[in-house]
């Protein structure tokens, strides 16, 4: 028989982590963002943005074309999808913005912070509208622990929703101001902007169909959002009341 080998002391002042610690090698230093959440986070702007319209359009146009629409919207989808994770892994960050700062730069970012704020801001006064008229009274919220003390993320949230909250009650119309902006910054973040990133190609990745396709498909998105902004310009000035 081997020996005993003899028992270790346990070493009082090693400490081992539980979890390892992962080294990116991106310059941005962010290294949070994953495929999985970066098609999650598209593909709600993008059921968010047209779902409720779904009705509208079944009524309109009938069963088969309808069907026809949203088979193309979501291949146009699965697209824009693609063509953000190829230039978000070519490039040097992991986020929309970033990948918009590196093909037209702070202005590309901006756009697409704006474009997002826009979303996020309509979505929420409307929900707002909706909850004052049900009378939801009762509602609890309990928000997960933050895990950094970040005193300008928490005053701009809390600047942000008293805003949207002071809207939503003062101005009883001012969703009709999103049915314009909330769309067409919808459209943006879905369709144009990452049509625009394949176009600008600053990694040397996009191929002629790749650019074939974003004009395709930037092309299209101007066309349908023109559109909806005359549709509601038209029914707002009284058009549509003559008939």
């Amino acid at each position: 028989m081997s020996p005993l080998l003899p028992a270790r002391k346990p070493d009082s002042d090693s400490r081992a982590p539980l979890l390892p610690h992962l080294s990116s090698s991106r310059k941005d230093g962010s290294g949070g963002g994953t495929v999985p959440g970066a098609v999650f986070n598209v593909t709600t702007s993008i059921i968010g943005a047209g779902i409720m319209s779904i009705p509208a359009t079944v009524k309109v146009l009938g069963v088969f074309p309808a069907l026809a629409i949203i088979v193309t919207v979501a291949t146009l989808a699965d697209v824009s999808v693609e063509f953000l994770m190829r230039f978000t892994h070519s490039g040097e960050t992991t986020t929309y913005a970033g990948v918009m700062r590196e093909a037209f730069g702070p202005i590309g970012a901006l756009a697409v912070q704006m474009a997002v704020l826009f979303t996020n801001l309509g979505c929420l006064i409307i929900y707002l509208i909706i909850i004052g008229k049900r009378e939801v009274r009762k509602l609890r919220f309990r928000p997960p622990p933050l895990v950094k003390d970040d005193c300008r993320f928490i005053s701009l949230t809390f600047a942000l929703l008293a805003l949207s909250y002071l809207a939503s009650i003062a101005i009883p119309d001012i969703w009709y101001f999103f049915q314009f902006v909330g769309s067409t910054s919808a459209v943006c973040l879905a369709f144009i902007f990452p049509g625009a990133i394949v176009l600008r190609d600053r990694q040397g990745v996009a191929t002629r169909k790749d650019r074939m396709v974003a004009v395709v498909m930037i092309v299209l998105a101007v066309v349908t959002s023109t559109i909806a902004i005359y549709s509601n310009v038209y029914s707002l000035l009284g058009g549509g009341s003559s008939s």
